[in-house]
């Protein structure tokens, strides 16, 4: 048993922070605490043949985990014409029981037969089978988006973290009144929802929430967009922890202009889908599967980018980031890139000097500049790969770049340019040429 933090009882200082109390037992004139000052305690005694007894209150119900109470008795120098007390025979028989409970059979698959055999569960067919489609898809009925609904057209003002589906669900109950019939329009006067943790697999019966704005779908088993076309006012969707793997189903949602999708199983950021979204400004995709960021170059509205924890790895992605010339936050902590790249942090400060702050930490005047100094003037691969609209280097055979202000030429590794024969570099501001002696074929 344990007893936690214990005190003797009748200590003047009092209980506060104390598991249990205790006092010492005479083996022969025993005396009951139960004065209702522990009328909640369990209490246990120990066996009158061993000397030094307490009588122990537990106050929580919790700490006290067998059904029986083995006590251990210490005997430093052995007796050998001693007979075996009464409790060391049962105490040697007990070491010697053998188990009462038959083994089980070991259950190489689970299915619903075997659970309900094993739960003893007298359960009709019908049942079952309707039991069973209930938890293959949880489905949104009008039950739940009552009670997970308000109609306020007021957008929450607070500084918390937290959606304002979420806040809302916080701050006010529920908008429905209790009986009643409701009105023929009930679902377009739903402005926000929160379906968080509702074991949800399918995503239906969300079109007719024409004005829904702030939306809440996190901790669920969604793993597809749909039924989304119909909420065209929404503003905020949420939808972290689900197995979402593609952007497809969010196109038509013109308003959205903040967008939360960590911990799905995202592969790639979907152009075709992002390009639709004129408004968004906020998008996290942190700890999904992303290997590159082409695509978001597609948003320029952009202002917050989180994409922590993902498998971006290669310079040429920070290429992608160029064209949002608005974003003034960007996470890619927990990326292979941050360990990879050289000067990771100077190089992505160089190309987007609009960000204020870069993996949680600001971005200072003194970095602006080293990064100026290091990376200006200088002609890489990515600035090829920029100027030409692809990277297939191997491709090229001649190279026009006159007049780009170019200090000093980095294309490596040469073998990347293996075919390039011939590079114009006029009017630029060349310092060196060591750059060039290291390409094959150029002459």
């Amino acid at each position: 048993v344990f007893v936690g933090n214990s005190k003797p009882v009748g200590d003047g200082n009092g209980y506060l922070k104390v598991s249990s109390v205790y006092c010492d037992v005479d083996t022969k004139h025993r005396f009951s605490l139960n004065d209702g000052r522990c009328s909640s305690a369990k209490t246990h005694q120990i066996s009158e043949s061993i000397p030094h007894q307490r009588q122990w209150f537990v106050f929580d119900h919790e700490l006290v985990l067998p059904e029986y109470i083995m006590y251990f008795e210490y005997i430093t120098e052995e007796d050998k014409d001693r007979s075996p007390s009464k409790e060391e025979i049962l105490n040697e028989a007990a070491l010697h029981m053998e188990s009462a409970l038959k083994p089980q059979p070991k259950l190489f698959s689970l299915n619903d037969n075997v659970l309900l055999r094993a739960a003893r569960a007298n359960v009709l067919k019908e049942e079952t089978s309707e039991a069973v489609q209930m938890a293959a898809a949880s489905k949104i009925n009008q039950a739940m988006l009552m009670a997970c609904s308000h109609t306020s057209s007021k957008r929450p003002r607070s500084l918390s973290l937290l959606l304002t589906a979420q806040l809302l669900s916080g701050l006010r109950s529920a908008s429905w009144r209790s009986g009643g019939e409701l009105e023929p329009d009930w679902a377009a006067k739903i402005t926000s929802l929160n379906l968080d943790n509702q074991r949800i697999s399918k995503l239906l019966g969300l079109n007719e929430l024409v004005n829904l704005r702030w939306a809440s779908l996190n901790n669920n088993h969604i793993s597809k967009l749909e039924s989304l076309d119909g909420c065209l006012k929404l503003e905020e969707l949420s939808i972290n922890n689900n197995s979402i793997s593609s952007l497809s189903g969010l196109a038509e949602l013109r308003c959205l202009n903040k967008l939360s999708m960590d911990e799905n199983q995202l592969s790639s950021l979907d152009a075709s889908v992002l390009d639709k979204l004129l408004s968004l400004t906020f998008l996290s995709v942190e700890n999904n599967r992303i290997t590159s960021l082409q695509g978001i170059q597609k948003v320029p509205s952009l202002l917050e980018l989180y994409v922590g924890g993902n498998q971006v790895s290669k310079s040429r992605d920070v290429y992608y980031l160029k064209g949002l010339t608005n974003l003034i936050i960007l996470d890619l902590y927990r990326n292979p890139i941050v360990e990879k790249l050289e000067n990771y942090r100077i190089y992505v400060v160089f190309h987007l000097p609009s960000l204020k702050a870069l993996d949680g930490t600001a971005v200072d005047l003194s970095e602006c500049e080293s990064a100026k100094n290091m990376f200006r003037g200088r002609l890489t691969s990515d600035t090829i790969a920029e100027k030409l609209g692809h990277s297939k280097y191997a491709e090229v055979a001649y190279l026009s770049l006159q007049s780009c202000s170019i200090r000093m030429v980095d294309l490596s590794p040469p073998d990347l340019f293996c075919n390039l024969l011939s590079i114009n570099l006029e009017k630029n501001n060349l310092t060196s040429f060591s750059g060039l002696i290291h390409l094959p074929n150029v002459k």
